[in-house]
């Protein structure tokens, strides 16, 4: 039995396109949503922790206690701090740095 990893992908998600109203010339953009498992509806999207190592996600930092949130989330399997969603930001160019040229000594 032959399983088509494509067909399985796209039934998980849908590229929805985008029109955005203000914006006319910005249309055609599209957008990877994800589907729900049994009824293939369209899925919201939140922005979800992950662990980097057990790769669990969380759409909400686990709590710590009853009464607040931890200031930084940890996964509750692994005890790893958790990560923001890197598919959330647009990629940014890596930074050139440039050396710092010497300041002239002065004797005095």
């Amino acid at each position: 039995m032959r399983t088509d990893c494509h067909a399985v992908h796209c039934a998980r998600s849908a590229l929805v396109s985008v029109e955005p109203q203000s914006a006319p010339e910005a249309s055609g953009a599209q957008l990877e949503v994800a589907r729900c498992g049994a009824s293939l509806a369209l899925c919201c999207v939140r922005q979800a922790w992950h662990c980097p190592l057990c790769a669990r996600r969380y759409l909400d930092p686990p709590m710590v206690r009853l009464d607040g949130w931890p200031d930084s989330p940890y996964c509750v399997i692994c005890g790893v701090r958790l990560g923001g969603s890197t598919t959330s930001g647009l990629p940014s160019p890596a930074l050139e740095l440039q050396p710092i040229p010497p300041e002239p000594l002065v004797i005095q």
